[in-house]
């Protein structure tokens, strides 16, 4: 693949550099963004995986959700999925700031943690009445699981969001 570019000099003149890929053996370019042919296959993906890091994400994770350090309270009553949720943030932004995993992984991990845990809480439709306990209940009560799952697949496979992601390719 030949590249040439154009850069103008202080004098005004305009200078050309050609940029060459190396050959090989048979006389062919070795393009490494080539995937086709015999010499363009990648090499196996491999995730390198700290254990440390992932044990303690996974053990913070954990006290979280058994709800260790006691209640959080919301309107005067206990939201365990509030709780949930933040054991989803502590393990999550662990396993990023350590890089124990690959970033799109632990990108991927939201939304699995989120449907795992049962941390999804439905959209607030409005203010419940003082002392309302069914109204209240109702408003803190977590998602199913299947129905966690569908609510967090249809935000995140979106089509902006796909147009988006589609884009680093």
């Amino acid at each position: 693949m030949v590249q040439m570019t154009q850069q103008a000099s202080i004098g005004g003149g305009v200078r050309d550099e050609i940029e060459m890929e190396p050959l090989n053996k048979e006389g062919e370019n070795e393009s490494p963004r080539s995937s086709s042919g015999v010499h363009g296959k990648l090499p196996p993906l491999k995730i390198q995986i700290k254990l440390q890091p992932v044990m303690m994400a996974l053990v913070l994770l954990w006290v979280m959700c058994a709800g260790l350090f006691g209640d959080m309270y919301m309107e005067g009553s206990p939201v365990p999925a509030a709780r949930k949720t933040l054991g989803v943030l502590m393990c999550v932004s662990t396993l990023w700031a350590t890089e124990a995993v690959p970033l799109y992984v632990t990108s991927l991990l939201v939304p699995l943690l989120t449907v795992l845990t049962g941390s999804l809480l439905p959209a607030s439709k409005g203010e419940c009445t003082a002392g309302d306990q069914t109204c209240i209940a109702a408003k803190f009560t977590p998602f199913p699981p299947a129905a966690a799952a569908k609510e967090v697949c249809g935000q995140f496979f979106d089509p902006t969001v796909l147009l988006f992601m589609a884009g680093f390719r």
